[in-house]
């Protein structure tokens, strides 16, 4: 399986951003089965990618991944309405 997830990441340019933590926990078993991929996201900024223990009443761990925007800078032109006449 791990050779057919490199063949589908690398023929679609994406990336995967998991850091190894587990995802799913049933009693003493943890396992990382589920992978984030992504593509092109890092151009709005620093991707971080974590796991919350929440009690949704499943095995699997939610998934959160926080994108920290890039501020642009750019030029606007403001103008006054009231004094354009």
């Amino acid at each position: 399986m791990r050779v057919k997830l490199e063949e589908i990441l690398l023929k679609h340019s994406l990336l995967i951003h998991n850091n190894g933590a587990p995802t799913y926990r049933s009693g003493s078993i943890a396992t990382a089965p589920d992978v984030t991929v992504t593509k092109r996201i890092m151009q709005y900024g620093n991707i971080s990618w974590t796991t919350t223990d929440d009690d949704l009443r499943s095995p699997h761990d939610v998934i959160v991944i926080e994108v920290d925007n890039k501020v642009q800078d750019t030029k606007r032109e403001v103008i006054d309405w009231h004094k354009f006449d």
